[in-house]
């Protein structure tokens, strides 16, 4: 299959730089499959899991939004964060959900709008986090069956062709 060159960065740093052979993304639309050569295009994207397959490797990331941009041969993902689903910590993934939820209940008691959107976007992003290890774990043990750990998630890790 046919590689096209692939860049995810995040406001503050490059995440993966690369050749990739698909990728899958969903949007607010529904999902969308990216190949080599791809018509042009530009969508949001919905905080969600990302699927990339890398030198026949289907990779995993969790994104919490952000946009993606195919221009043929080059594609750019443009995320508010990412992280590979490998590297998500079950634990601090379940205490960012429980400190999002303090937060946000305080910032809407003091009716401060800013607080708010930001406690909302901690609180989307630790859903998607714990979202992504929950279906990672029925996948491996089946159907509402677990190993009894902790679904959720933390810091990020790395692919070859990754920077830094």
């Amino acid at each position: 299959m046919r590689s096209f060159a692939l860049e995810i960065v995040t406001p503050d740093r490059v995440f993966y730089t690369g050749p990739a052979q698909s990728l899958t993304v969903d949007t607010p639309l529904g999902k969308m499959g990216v190949l080599y050569q791809h018509e042009p295009v530009v969508a949001a994207l919905a905080p969600s899991e990302i699927k990339v397959i890398i030198e026949d490797k289907e990779r995993t990331a969790v994104c919490t939004g952000g946009f993606l941009e195919v221009l043929g041969e080059k594609v750019y993902i443009f995320a508010q964060s990412i992280e590979w689903l490998e590297d998500i910590d079950a634990q601090r993934a379940q205490e960012a959900l429980e400190r999002a939820k303090r937060h946000l209940e305080a910032a809407q008691r003091e009716n401060n709008k800013y607080e708010i959107q930001r406690h909302v976007w901690a609180l989307e992003r630790a859903q998607a986090r714990l979202r992504s290890l929950k279906g990672r774990a029925e996948a491996r043990f089946g159907e509402g069956k677990s190993d009894g750990g902790d679904t959720s998630g933390g810091s990020s890790g790395g692919a070859e062709g990754e920077r830094r």
